[in-house]
This record gives C-alpha cells, structure tokens and sequence, in this order.
C-alpha cells in the first residue's frame, strides 16, 4: 500500500507540494486545504454489511459472564471449530469470543493494555454502547465490582462510563450519542436506544 501525505515542511517550496498534490491525486487521494485527511477518490470495496467482531480471550466461560450478565449478549450456536469458543448476539451486534491459543502472551498483553488504556482514557480503542439509564448501568458495574471511569461533558450531553472486559478490552456505555451531523445530544437516552434498535433490525 502506498504511503499516505505526510504534512508539508516548512522547507518544501510551492512547486515541490504542487508535484506532491500530483502524485498523490495519481494514487487515488485529495487532499483538503489542511492537510490533516485524506479523501478517497476511487470506489470502495463492494460491502454488503458488517459481519461480526471478535475478542481472543484467555478464559471463554468468564468473558461469556461478562458479555452475557453485564453487557446483555445473549448465546448463540456456533459451528464446531478446532478452537474453543462462544458466539453471542446483542444489541444489534454479533460478537464472537474464541480462546487464546498464547495464555502467557496473552496475559503479559492484558496487564500492558489495562495500563496504557487508564492512563489515557477516553481516548482509547473501545467499543460503545448507549443505555436508557445510565444510573442503573454504574449500579451493576457496582454490584459486580467492575472498575469503571466516569466522564461528563456538558457541552455534548455525553455521560460516559468506561471499564475493561475480563482481557483488559476497554469499552464505554454512555447515556445518549449525537446523531450523525450533529456535536450535542438531541435526543433522550431512552429514545436514542429505541432509534437504534429499529434500525439495527431493518425497520428504515
């Protein structure tokens, strides 16, 4: 895969960004006034959909506890695979957990990620979720002494809870999301997760 642009230098002279813009626009990109994205110019890869996402975990009945009693995935049938594992479904999502054929590498990686995702959250890899109630989410996570991090941005709207599954995998549950286009919730968190069931199951 070819390079992306890097920024301009202050060294590099009106003509040498010209034949750089050149280049770049013979590769399929454009790039905007600022430099700072990149706008594909040639078609994308014929997607149907999205399938499902995948956790490689060190212990597959924990993590199902988790999914299914935290996050409420519910199980579903799997084809017979040489490696152990679960599939469940929720929330519109189809997620897979498969066990780790690496435990020792695996948990070296658990203990670095916890780390790395405390000390810089919220801007992390994660997963999100929105909830009718947020106040009953941290009451579970609570009860189930899940460590979680709490964030508010009056701004937004956006009330934010994160925590790590099982495998130091960071995810968030927040009270509502703005709608594409938009930078502030606009609707209640009831209404929001209504909106998205019904169009996770084809409803528009």
């Amino acid at each position: 895969m070819a390079a992306l642009p890097k920024s301009p230098s202050e060294t590099q002279t009106a003509t040498e960004l010209q034949k750089e813009d050149e280049s770049h626009l013979k590769l399929g990109l454009k790039k905007n006034f600022s430099f700072s994205r990149q706008v594909l110019l040639r078609e994308a890869f014929d997607i149907a959909s999205f399938n499902h996402m995948s956790r490689e975990v060190s212990d597959v009945q924990k993590s199902v506890y988790f999914y299914v009693n935290i996050l409420g995935f519910q199980p579903i049938p799997r084809p017979e695979f040489d490696v152990e594992g679960e599939w469940l479904w929720g929330h519109g999502l189809n997620f897979h957990i498969v066990k780790t054929s690496n435990p020792e590498a695996r948990q070296i990686l658990r203990t670095r990620r916890i780390k790395y995702f405390h000390d810089n959250l919220p801007s992390v890899d994660h997963i999100a979720f929105i909830a009718k109630d947020i106040s009953v989410v941290k009451r579970l996570l609570q009860e189930e002494n899940v460590y979680f991090r709490e964030f508010n941005y009056e701004k937004t709207g956006i009330h934010q809870l994160f925590f790590f599954d099982p495998d130091g995998n960071a995810i968030e549950v927040s009270n509502c999301a703005p709608p594409i286009g938009e930078t502030r919730c606009s609707l209640k968190s009831s209404e929001m997760v209504d909106l998205c069931y019904l169009e996770a199951n084809g409803y528009f």
